[in-house]
Order: C-alpha cells, then structure tokens, then sequence
C-alpha cells in the first residue's frame, strides 16, 4: 500500500486515496474510471499542477471582484503582494493549450488565454464586433468597467465560452460561477454610463443565447433571444435613417448592420428549430422587410471570424443601393451576390423561415404539390381562394430558392464554418418546403433527400469534424 500523501491527487479528492496504486501515468481506479487526463501526484515539497492552477485562478476571481466593487473594499484589508515575483503582462499566448503554464499566469495572460480561445469560434457565437478591436480593448491596463474597455458583461460572457470551449477540468470548474456572474453584470449593464452599453449588451445576450443552447438549455436561450431582439427594436436599428429613400447611409457603420442581422438569423433560426414563432415579425415589423443585407467584404482571417467588420458602406454616385429583403423576395433585387458569409446566411435564414411559415398554413387535408402544379380541382380543406394564394406562394418560393441554390453553385466551395452554416440553412430551407408533401410528391421527395445528402457532405468534412464548437443550430 502507498504511504500517506502518495496517491495521487484526483483520488485524494474523492477519498479514494486507499486504493490508488500509484501507478503512473495513470492509476489504476483512474485507469478504470476512463479519466482523459493523467494523475497528478505531490510530496512533501511540490505542488500538482492543478492546485497551483487553482490558488491562482481563486487569486485573480478576489481580484475581479476587487475592481468591480471598489467601494466594498475602502475600509478592508490592503492586499499584499510578493515582492520579488515575475508577472509577465504581455499577451503572448494565442494556443490555449500549447502555452498555458501557471508559473506565468497573471490577469492579463489570463484574460488573454479566455480570449484567445474564443475569437477563433467567435463567429459560431454570434459575436460581430471587430475582433482586432475587442481584443484590443479587454487586454487594456485599465480597471475594469473603464469606458476604454468592453463592459464587465461582455468581458465575463467571453471569458465563460473560453472556459467552456477548453479541455482543462481545473478550469471547468470554474464555468458555474463565471456564468453566475456574467449574468449578475449582465441585469446592471444598462445602467451604467459606458459610452457603449447598448451595443455591448446586445453582444452579451447573444453570446449567453448561444451558451444556453449550446448548453440545451433552450428556454433561457430563448429569454435572452427575445431580450436581443428587444434591444434592437428599442435602439431602432430596423428603422433607416433618412426618408429620403436611401437606406443605411455611410455614416451608419457595417457593426450595427452586423449587430441586426446576428439578431434576426439568431432568432428565427431558434424558432424554427424550437417550433416556436420568431419575435421578429415581418407583417408586424415592416423596417424586416426594408432592411438591406450585410455589405460584402473579402475574408481576412480565414475561419477565425470568416469577414471583417467596422467598415462604413461605402456608397458611391454610381453605385446601387444595398438590396433589401423585400427586393430579395420578389426578385427585384439588381446584385444577386451571396458568396460572403453573411449575405449567404442572411438570405438563407430569410428563406428557410419564408419556408416554414408557408407549410405551416398548409392543411392536412389539401392537395398535394403535383395536383396544386395540375391544377387538380380539388380542395378539401381550402377554398379556392385559398388554394389560389397557397399555390401561388409557394410557386414563387420554390423558384426563389432554386435561383439562390444556382447562384451557390457558381460561387467557391465552403472553406469555413461560417460558409458551411449558410450552406447548410440553404439546403433546410429546401427540406422545410418540399418535407410535407414527401409522400405525395415524388419531385418533393427527391428535393429532400438531395438536400439532406447535401448538408451530410458538408457537416462531415475532415476540417469541420476537427472543430472544438460548430453552431448549435445545425
């Protein structure tokens, strides 16, 4: 039997330490139990690796709260330092697991490491600020809540995915109370008087909204979803800014336009894939229809973010306007462009729910699509108004979606996770069609099934399958 201190430290937390065999790399009850990680053992002297990681992870949490209640701490005691230590500041680290070693940890390499493993997936999680920027900002040697700074919500909210997007258990288990705390920042981010507190806000609520999903718990997804929403119908951002007919004029920036459709695809994405009604509207919010796609631009990281932000729209005398969703849906549009990643998810979403919006007024009891596209006289649960406006919209949606899939086909393959997500939410929009007339229909059926082998190609490609996080939706 091991002596006392021996066993090694996963077993002494849970008071298994008499049946560790010492065994490296891994004991045996380890061993069995199918942990991923090697045992860490300690003696007299050392430390494991985890509880040095621990001691300071707790260091730096006393710190936070430090900054973020400065007036709690007026009459406490003075915190104390050792005077010959080494804190190296330079935010040097962009491998998360490749570099992270206690020995160097300080709060800027920790909020560097957090930050550094979020940006790569940043566009899974909806986040549509300039990421240089961003960076930028949070890695400031500011207090925390400057104005300089993100707002202590967001800030939180990023350190808390790049918690959960890590393997490391040490830092797992610290997730519960960075998420207890993003949302304790997130109640009283309104409130201050950061010169961006909207802005940042409606960033936090959609990063959490993807953490819940991701997480399965979808109705706190869905409440922070309809707080985003709300955030951007009471900042306006749906309205244009002149009655003049131009829309989006330069002074407006490509983040608010970002910041609307990250929104709008969040949304409706989750309320199709939750069967639930969006709380974007299009009869009851006309500014839906009125509002043009994100501007193209060319990719300048690859799959890290998948497009550059804060850029105005540049509009020349000699250029066309921005198309709008309406132009989109009637097919007046004059750029039928969707090789960016958010033209093609935006135009996307729009179709997939324009498709499940139409099937859903369908009755069980009506024609089928072949007898609709004869003709056929039959209407067993529509009148022939109704037969007449169904036929109708759909016939004109599924040529909508036909032409969108042409324009794809001409454009470069997906090379990102961005691109495949659009890709992806193209083909269901086709499935959300054609799914309800399968048995009827042969056409139908060989639609769906094309499109079904379609987004398997795509979510089984080697590079996708090497990502830690793809977008929960799909």
């Amino acid at each position: 039997s091991l002596q006392k201190g021996q066993a090694c430290a996963y077993c002494r937390r849970r008071k298994m330490a008499s049946k560790c065999d010492g065994r490296r790399p891994v004991c045996g009850p380890c061993l069995r139990g199918c942990r991923p990680d090697d045992c860490e053992y300690t003696d007299s002297h050392n430390r494991s690796r985890a509880e040095i990681l621990e001691e300071d992870i707790s260091r730096i949490e006393s710190r936070i709260y430090e900054l973020e209640h400065p007036a709690q701490g007026a009459g406490g005691s003075v915190p104390l330092h050792h005077p010959y230590s080494q804190l190296d500041l330079r935010p040097k680290c962009t491998a998360y697991h490749k570099c992270f070693t206690p020995q160097d940890l300080s709060v800027c390499t920790f909020l560097a490491l957090h930050i550094d493993t979020f940006l790569p997936y940043a566009s899974d999680w909806g986040f549509f600020l300039d990421p240089t920027r961003f960076r930028h900002d949070a890695l400031l040697p500011l207090p925390i809540g400057h104005h300089s700074r993100p707002t202590p919500a967001l800030l939180t909210a990023i350190y808390l995915v790049g918690i959960a997007l890590s393997d490391s258990p040490a830092l797992r288990i610290h997730e519960k109370p960075f998420l207890s705390r993003a949302l304790s920042s997130l109640s009283i981010s309104l409130s201050g008087m950061h010169p961006r507190k909207a802005i940042h806000t409606l960033q936090t609520e959609i990063i959490l909204s993807n953490y819940f999903y991701a997480s399965g718990r979808f109705l706190e997804g869905r409440y922070h979803t309809t707080a985003a929403v709300s955030l951007v119908v009471s900042s306006a951002l749906l309205k244009p800014e002149s009655s003049t007919g131009t829309i989006w004029p330069n002074a407006r920036t490509a983040e608010s336009l970002d910041a609307c459709w990250t929104t709008i695809i969040l949304d409706k994405s989750w309320a199709i894939a939750l069967t639930m009604p969006p709380n974007f509207n299009d009869e009851g919010c006309n500014g839906m229809l009125e509002l043009p796609f994100p501007a193209d631009s060319t990719p300048v990281r690859g799959d890290t973010i998948g497009y550059p932000r804060f850029y105005p729209i540049q509009q020349s005398s000699n250029s066309q306007p921005p198309s709008t969703v309406a132009q989109f849906l009637d097919g007046t549009e004059i750029c039928t462009n969707a090789a960016s990643a958010k033209i093609l998810l935006a135009k996307a979403t729009v179709l997939w729910e324009r498709a499940n919006n139409l099937v859903v007024g369908w009755k069980s009891g009506t024609p089928s699509i072949h007898e609709i596209n004869s003709h056929a006289n039959m209407f067993t649960d529509m009148n022939p108004d109704e037969y007449n406006q169904f036929s109708n919209a759909f016939s004109i949606l599924d040529i909508r979606i036909h032409d969108f899939h042409n324009n794809l086909a001409t454009a470069p393959a997906p090379n990102s996770r961005a691109l495949v997500f659009g890709h992806s939410i193209a083909h269901a929009a086709v499935i959300q069609l054609h799914r309800p007339f399968t048995r009827m229909n042969p056409i139908s059926k060989q639609k769906c099934s094309a499109a079904a082998k379609s987004i398997l190609i795509l979510v089984t490609d080697a590079a996708l399958r090497a990502s830690v996080f793809i977008n929960p939706v799909m």
